[in-house]
């Protein structure tokens, strides 16, 4: 007896236009953990359970814990110098303790809902705080980054899960513009 074959929703991550348009439609206090988002490839549950304690200014990155990460492994996630000085902001160093949640009050449902707003308000379709972790992966594959940088970064337990999701998946290679964004924060 055959199973019937399981179809999957084709990949169509947001163009670096659609993005920022549902940034923009985003409030502001509420921007910082999608940019995170778009910029790392991290997952949104990541996000909303990071604390200061994972944060490392020094060298622009954070870390994922064994016990936040979906594969339960940890790992480490460069982040752009830029967005690491607008998250610092975000607190004064006084204030942070590392246990103390980055974006408190921030969960993966609160992360859907508000995108799920903005992509209303900015016309733009519907696309899920996910899709941002598709569109970074995506962007790094057309770039022809390694499979194992890629898969490292993101958490994938193995690098055939970034091949076989990703390989095919061909976006508007545009980055997001540092300025652009900045406007916006």
């Amino acid at each position: 007896m055959r199973l019937p074959r399981i179809e999957t929703e084709e990949i169509n991550p947001p163009t670096a236009k659609q993005f920022l348009a549902i940034l923009a439609a985003i409030p502001e206090g509420r921007r910082l953990p999608f940019l995170l988002q778009e910029q790392t490839g991290m997952r949104s549950t990541e996000i909303a359970t990071l604390t200061w304690g994972d944060l490392d200014f020094a060298d622009s990155q954070l870390r994922v814990s064994r016990a936040r990460s979906k594969t339960r492994t940890g790992r480490w996630v460069q982040v752009p110098a830029w967005l690491m000085e607008r998250i610092a902001e975000t607190l004064p160093a006084e204030d942070r303790t590392a246990d103390r949640r980055v974006f408190p009050g921030l969960s993966k449902d609160v992360l859907k809902s508000a995108m799920s707003r903005a992509c209303v308000v900015a016309g733009t379709g519907s696309f899920s705080p996910h899709d941002l972790r598709h569109r970074w992966i995506s962007l790094r594959v057309g770039k022809g980054v390694p499979i194992t940088t890629i898969t490292a970064q993101t958490g994938h337990a193995r690098k055939s899960v970034t091949l076989d999701v990703y390989a095919h998946v061909l976006i508007d290679p545009a980055e997001i513009n540092e300025a652009e964004v900045l406007a916006l924060l």
